[in-house]
């Protein structure tokens, strides 16, 4: 059950740009292949941000710094809305590659990976998770799997873990930059995200 915990919480992560230090991902967005200038992206997250409310449609693909845990790479897909006053999200996610990643071998991709859907909906920091997936599932996928980094680090303190963890777990207590459009922004531009203009507000 861990390792679909683990994708879980990657699918949130990404999703909401919690970048733990050090390797970096390749982000891509595209529309219509044109790229979007700082200012026009900037713009367009500001006046999302300060709606309040809003929904949104994602497409990345990780690659960098995957290395470690299999080969290729993390097509992800997803839709949800979100609260910025109530900092409150909820996303369907779909990821193809991630059991290719964690060593599964299963699928028929070119990075021996198959596709794993997953549901998340976060409250401030703490992350709900589930998957519905047949065969790829988190207790049958019939319940949410709650995801408290708070109680997480004090959890991993007291069995001595080692403090990198713990501190990398107290970071991710803040709440996810998917409830913030301009935060997102910033984390992309950071991460060396490759952006451009999928369409114009209407």
């Amino acid at each position: 059950m861990r390792r679909w915990i683990g994708a879980g919480v990657l699918a949130a992560v990404a999703i909401g740009g919690a970048a733990c230090g050090g390797g970096g991902s390749d982000v891509e967005a595209t529309r219509d292949g044109a790229p979007a200038t700082g200012a026009a992206l900037a713009e367009a997250a500001t006046r999302t941000s300060d709606a309040g409310t809003g929904r949104v449609e994602v497409t990345m693909r990780l690659t960098a710094g995957l290395s470690d845990v299999g080969p290729g790479a993390v097509e992800l897909t997803g839709s949800g809305a979100f609260d910025t006053q109530a900092q409150r999200s909820s996303m369907a996610l779909a990821m193809d590659g991630v059991l290719g990643m964690l060593g599964n071998g299963e699928g028929d991709g070119e990075d021996g990976g198959a596709g794993v859907a997953f549901e998340t909906v976060t409250d401030g920091a703490v992350v709900y998770v589930r998957s519905p997936a047949s065969g790829v599932v988190i207790d049958g996928g019939d319940r949410w799997v709650r995801l408290d980094p708070d109680e997480l680090a004090a959890e991993a303190g007291a069995r001595g873990a080692d403090p990198s963890i713990v501190e990398d777990l107290d970071q991710l207590a803040a709440p996810m930059p998917v409830l913030d459009p301009a935060a997102l922004l910033d984390w992309l531009t950071a991460a060396g995200a490759e952006v451009t203009v999928v369409g114009a507000e209407r």
